[in-house]
């Protein structure tokens, strides 16, 4: 029995077709990182400052991850001591996130305008899906100055048994 050996063309055919698949794979992963970032449209960039002068507050550096059981919210807060110093809330669809530093962060000729400022505390409001989440099982914990809450997602569905 002999084999056909194949031509340029079904070569060409065969290249083109996983190409193609590549280039799918790519449109999926950003169409779900766009359909993501719409849902969530805080955990976007942000072209804002991180700082608020006349509050005197920095915002602190932040990092969101869902899983399938829970969001997990992570929150850079150095200079802060005691879990006693920080106050989370939740309130539509915000979690706000305030927190005292020990001692206050000092910038000197700061800006073209600013010649000094001290910051006493953290301030952050991040957008959440408060539907979505079991608010009765949220916990946070606070070590070595990062702050992680874990906001559990309520359960899809329900199993039931047959007697």
């Amino acid at each position: 029995m002999s084999r056909r050996r194949r031509t340029i063309w079904e070569e060409f055919d065969e290249l083109f077709n996983r190409m193609w698949e590549e280039f799918e794979h790519m449109r999926e992963e950003i169409e779900r990182r766009i359909t993501e970032s719409a849902r969530y449209p805080d955990w976007s960039c942000s072209t804002k400052p991180l700082w608020d002068s006349s509050r005197k507050c920095l915002e602190p550096l932040y990092d969101i991850h869902e899983t399938e059981d829970a969001i997990e919210v992570t929150v850079d807060l150095p200079g802060v001591e005691d879990k006693k110093d920080i106050s989370i809330n939740i309130k539509e669809n915000m979690l706000e996130i305030e927190a005292k530093i020990k001692k206050p962060v000092r910038f000197e000729r700061w800006g073209t305008s600013q010649r000094e400022m001290a910051f006493a505390h953290y301030y952050k409001q991040i957008q959440i899906p408060e539907e979505k989440i079991d608010l009765e099982k949220a916990k946070a914990t606070f070590k070595n100055g990062i702050l992680r809450v874990i906001l559990p997602l309520k359960k899809k569905g329900f199993r039931i048994n047959i007697e």
